[in-house]
């Protein structure tokens, strides 16, 4: 109820304009207060005031639209698509990463038995049941320990020290993996570049979207899995604070998906897609 007064008294009428479709040598201040200029801010309460503001446009606003869709002068490149775009693109995949880092620690999966370099997380090992997963995984790091070089001491030392550490209390501890700030920041990123993916089927005349679109729904999927493997990992932790806040994410993944899916229709090959059999 808080986020939607702040939303229709603070955030509403903010808007941000978006650059001329030329190129401006010696831009005022004004003229670099632009939406793909505060959507890739670094400072979080702009970045989710402009990305309120992208949403709003993706929903509500078809005038505005236009640009997103438009090309730039000369070239005729997807300037702003790709500038609204990326951004969002981005804030989900790190949101995507970190979910499954956590899920694989919530699970048991050690990372000191595994080579550094190596970054994928077995799928077996963040879906098999608790017993079977201990006795396949650690089985398996033994085998692996036994065949990998000695680590230096101060390694070893430093491990122990903190797994004891851990189990007397003293260890540091475990934050959330997602904030509610930044739960309602990858809500409006979804909410936003998926719908503006909805509006392209009638609305982008140059095909500055259907581009993206294999990559957008891909990410799309990935991330509604690993929000499910993660849900299910930290069903035997007490606090769920954090599976509250992703809750607010993955309906708005979900709604999105459903919303592509159903406009695209016969359009879209994602049937034969992994992720994408996961998701239902």
């Amino acid at each position: 109820m808080l986020m939607k007064v702040v939303n229709q008294i603070v955030m509403k009428p903010i808007q941000f304009p978006f650059p001329p479709p030329y190129t401006v040598h010696s831009p005022t201040p004004d003229q670099t207060r632009t939406l793909p200029n505060v959507i890739d801010t670094e400072d979080p309460l702009l970045k989710i005031f402009a990305l309120h503001d992208l949403r709003t446009i993706a929903w509500n606003d078809d005038k505005r639209r236009v640009d997103i869709f438009s090309l730039s002068q000369p070239g005729k490149h997807p300037r702003n698509w790709k500038a609204v775009s990326t951004p969002c693109v981005r804030t989900l995949d790190e949101l995507c990463s970190r979910i499954t880092v956590a899920a694989a620690r919530l699970v048991g999966y050690s990372w000191d038995d595994h080579d550094a370099e190596n970054e994928e997380v077995p799928r077996d090992a963040l879906l098999m049941p608790r017993k079977m997963r201990e006795m396949a995984y650690r089985g398996a790091g033994r085998q692996q320990r036994t065949m990998a070089p000695i680590r230096s001491q101060n390694t070893q030392t430093g491990g122990l020290v903190a797994k004891i550490a851990k189990i007397l209390g003293f260890g540091p501890t475990e934050k959330l993996v997602i904030s509610r700030f930044d739960a309602q920041l990858n809500a409006y990123a979804a909410e936003a570049v998926y719908m503006l993916v909805v509006d392209s089927l009638n609305e982008d005349r140059f095909g500055v979207v259907q581009k993206d679109l294999k990559e957008l729904m891909t990410l799309l999927c990935k991330l509604i899995v690993a929000l499910d493997t993660y849900e299910r990992a930290r069903a035997s932790v007490a606090d769920k604070s954090d599976v509250s806040f992703l809750r607010i994410v993955d309906s708005s993944l979900k709604s999105s998906l459903q919303r592509v899916v159903t406009t695209f229709g016969p359009h879209l090959r994602l049937e034969n897609s992994d992720d994408f059999r996961e998701t239902r």
